[in-house]
């Protein structure tokens, strides 16, 4: 079952059951394994999914939308960021088995499972901006005063 408060998503897939969870030891995790930044590579997987409205709704996109949002996601990308999420609880876990564990879930079902344990994480979901310690202003807004 989910620990929510930790951010994890759990699953079961070849009668095993897998825990997910996006924490910094995962970030780090991911870093290695596809070389870019923390902050690109959540650019880019909100860049996957569906734009949203204020209310945090997804948007109606046409079909065209859809396709070039969807064309954006590189499958390298995502079974790195499947397989960092899994070595959470599963150090040993490989790159090979995270792959192999996709093609039985199928993309749709990775897809969900990843934006779900990335948002879980998401300490802006938390009421916290990791861009802004401990609540401070922008640094515009303290030059200012």
């Amino acid at each position: 079952m989910d620990n929510v408060h930790k951010g994890e998503v759990s699953f079961e897939a070849g009668g095993a059951s897998y825990v997910m969870r996006r924490s910094w030891n995962s970030i780090c995790e991911l870093e290695g394994l596809t070389g870019q930044g923390f902050y690109a590579l959540s650019m880019e997987l909100a860049s996957w999914g569906p734009p949203l409205d204020a209310n945090g709704k997804p948007k109606k996109e046409t079909s065209a939308q859809v396709e070039a949002r969807v064309r954006k996601i590189r499958g390298s990308t995502l079974r790195a960021v499947f397989c960092s999420m899994l070595r959470d609880r599963r150090p040993e876990f490989t790159l090979r088995e995270a792959g192999d564990l996709m093609d039985e879930l199928g993309t749709d079902r990775t897809l969900e499972l990843v934006m779900q344990a990335f948002e879980r994480g998401n300490p802006e979901s938390k009421g916290e901006n990791p861009t802004k310690p401990n609540g401070q202003a922008e640094a515009g807004a303290i030059a200012s005063t």
